[in-house]
């Protein structure tokens, strides 16, 4: 009767023992109060759209300006290659390069495309990621090079070249270009192109025609990645010689897979797609010889 006046008169009911007042269970949380409205800045976002595109226009001219530099011949399957990082400042302004905590972070993106005496093709991307952690600076037209070794794959018992893209991204954490801070968090460096061979390949460097004539005729199956590295340190001079030698050598290609180097050869030679025919490779060469005379 008397939570029935009450709820009549208007007064709040009397809650029972154990019950909170109002009815609500007990720990529940407060219903969230309303968030108050965000009025849009278009001024505000004008400027940082502004700031953006002037970031990215600095990261291009940067990307042009730094680059990757190693060896420029061929190097050697997991060999540790000894880089340089180059980098210039392409503005009339100092420039600083802002650090993130921990360092500027490098990383590297690498593809390596192997090459097999088989014709075949293997292709492999990978990311490593280093740390750099001296400050980066630069007056007008100040320039910076920095040092840094970079392990390559430990090399496989079958391909016989590897053709090799290494890229490397610059993270930091912002750029203040003269007196202006903008926001950008990564630069690409130009990349670098690289040729490894199998170990010992400087042997056959020391004379690539001699020896791609001797594995051309050799019965071991060790001989077909041979000849390919063999192709690959020919000197231009001595090219055509090649493509005669292995035109003649095809139709008494020890085995069945020489024949198929051999063609693999001819390609990587003279681009043209024949493969592993001996009569289609000897045309060919009649048909070159008869132009050249």
């Amino acid at each position: 009767l008397l939570l029935l006046v009450a709820a009549c008169s208007g007064a709040e009911p009397v809650a029972a023992p154990g019950e909170p007042a109002g009815g609500a269970a007990v720990g529940a949380p407060s219903p969230p109060e309303a968030a108050p409205a965000v009025e849009s800045d278009p001024e505000a976002a004008a400027v940082l759209g502004l700031r953006v595109l002037h970031a990215r226009s600095a990261g291009r001219l940067l990307a042009r300006s730094c680059a990757l530099r190693g060896p420029v011949g061929p190097v050697t399957c997991g060999a540790t290659l000894h880089l340089a990082l180059e980098f210039a400042n392409p503005f009339p302004d100092e420039i600083e390069l802002l650090q993130p905590e921990g360092g500027y972070g490098l990383e590297f993106r690498y593809t390596v495309e192997r090459l097999f005496p088989n014709g075949g093709r293997e292709r492999t991307t990978r990311v490593r990621v280093a740390r750099l952690a001296r400050p980066l600076s630069f007056a007008a037209g100040g320039r910076f090079r920095h040092e840094i070794d970079f392990e390559l794959p430990e090399p496989d018992p079958v391909s016989a070249v590897w053709r090799i893209e290494l890229g490397a991204d610059l993270l930091l954490a912002g750029l203040r270009l003269g007196g202006r801070e903008l926001p950008l968090d990564r630069f690409p460096l130009q990349p670098l192109r690289l040729r490894a061979l199998p170990p010992g390949w400087e042997d056959v460097a020391a004379a690539p025609l001699e020896r791609l004539l001797q594995a051309a005729s050799l019965a071991s199956p060790l001989a077909d990645r041979h000849l390919l590295v063999a192709v690959e340190l020919l000197p231009p001079e001595q090219r055509p010689e090649a493509v005669a030698a292995l035109a003649r050598a095809l139709p008494e290609a020890p085995t069945p897979a020489r024949a198929t180097t051999i063609a693999v050869a001819l390609e990587a030679l003279t681009g043209a797609g024949i493969g592993a025919q001996p009569q289609r490779w000897l045309e060919w060469w009649g048909r070159r010889q008869n132009e050249g005379s």
